[in-house]
């Protein structure tokens, strides 16, 4: 005899609830129990992933970005009264960053200047070189006939900062220099793994995903060079610091379903590169450029002459983003992931990720694509005294990706 008696009515109501959890695990069941798939980068350990941050590319694009913009100011500082009026002179020779960098300190420093001069009572066009005394405060002084203290050149930007407080008397604080040096992303195609491959249709299917343990491990160091994000205000003549960005990229395949790729062997993905400001540039296909006629959610997020920004209202009609702090936020980087702490710039040294407020997050949207690149960019600070700086420093990147996946039918 059973030890539990149970009404008609109860039997039949439990024999329904069973029918009704049985159908629902097997109907629903492979959807709703996900399971963490483990993934380590490089995916194959023969072959090292390294990223490169070249300050002799750096200086060259500087030097090209001098020589160029320098130009008016040169032309300023020719004497063409030499030569008969009407004469027509240019400059075949301006200024380098070696010059600049002699400038810094104060002193005033003689430079030759080729010009060559023309004019209908020379037999020829005659050139010679013009010894011309040029002092860094010339850069204010000529600064209303077009003279600019920034330049610019394929990824490198520099500033010559303090010169209004120093000059014209050259007291105070000394003039020093800002570069700005964006590196190009590297792809990073986790679809590409076996375990990843079928969820880049189905990105749905994931729903979390992280990244541990980080690491660049320095593999070729550089010497005479401060590193470290706090570097900008010490006492060292040359210092440098580095941010790590991140986007989500699409990558070009062919017919089988593999990615495409360049002559490195890395994967050819479409993004665009980072900008001359600490914001990278809007990369992000789902940020819009803000317009007057559109109605913004708070917390949408909008792009306005190269700044992002949040919206701050629900409502948000016709406030320009940078004119209306009590509509929009500015200072937003929906990109930026971290900074790299302090550290010893030697061999084996470990460049350490200190992240931004919203970094975790960013970088969680960005491994989601499972195809997405990351970007560093680097700033040196040059004080006067300071040689040009050179080298290449190098990193092997390595990390571990987890994911909480959905599995698939």
């Amino acid at each position: 005899m059973s030890r539990f008696c149970f009404s008609n009515e109860e039997v039949a109501m439990r024999k329904s609830l069973f029918t009704i959890i049985t159908g629902t695990l097997l109907i629903f069941g492979c959807d709703v129990i996900s399971t963490d798939i483990s993934i380590s980068y490089p995916f194959d350990k023969d072959k090292p992933e390294e990223y490169a941050i070249s300050i002799d590319d750096a200086m060259t694009n500087l030097d090209n970005a001098i020589t160029s913009q320098t130009e008016t100011l040169v032309n300023l500082k020719v004497d063409k009264s030499m030569y008969p009026e009407g004469a027509n002179v240019t400059v075949n020779t301006t200024l380098s960053l070696d010059n600049i960098l002699l400038f810094l300190g104060g002193k005033d420093a003689t430079v030759g200047i080729s010009v060559t001069v023309t004019h209908s009572s020379l037999p020829q066009p005659l050139t010679e070189t013009q010894n011309i005394t040029f002092s860094i405060c010339d850069f204010v002084k000529y600064k209303t006939q077009g003279v600019s203290t920034t330049f610019d050149f394929a990824g490198v930007h520099m500033e010559i900062m303090n010169l209004d407080t120093y000059c014209p008397n050259k007291v105070g604080t000394a003039p020093y220099l800002f570069i700005t040096h964006r590196t190009t992303p590297k792809p990073i195609a986790l679809s590409e793994n076996k375990q990843l491959k079928s969820y880049k249709s189905y990105l749905n299917k994931i729903q979390s995903a992280t990244l541990d343990d980080l690491k660049l491990t320095i593999t070729e160091p550089l010497a005479g060079i401060t590193f470290g994000e706090d570097t900008g205000d010490g006492s060292t003549n040359l210092s440098m610091s580095a941010s790590l960005f991140a986007q989500p990229v699409d990558c070009e395949t062919n017919a089988d379903g593999s990615y495409k790729q360049d002559a490195n062997g890395d994967p050819i993905c479409t993004g665009i590169d980072f900008s001359e400001e600490r914001n990278p540039a809007d990369f992000y296909v789902d940020i819009p450029k803000w317009t007057a006629t559109t109605t913004y959610a708070i917390d949408a997020l909008v792009e306005y002459e190269g700044n992002v920004y949040r919206s701050l209202l629900a409502g948000n009609n016709n406030n320009k983003p940078g004119e209306t702090p009590t509509a929009w936020e500015s200072d937003v980087h929906p990109y930026w992931i971290g900074d790299f702490a302090n550290s010893a710039l030697t061999e084996g040294g470990v460049l350490k990720l200190v992240y931004t407020y919203d970094g975790k997050s960013i970088l969680q949207k960005s491994i989601k694509n499972l195809d997405f690149q990351i970007g560093i960019k680097s700033w040196y600070k040059i004080k006067p005294g300071s040689t040009r700086p050179s080298g290449i420093l190098k990193a092997s990147v390595s990390a571990t990706f987890f994911f909480s996946v959905v599995p698939l039918r």
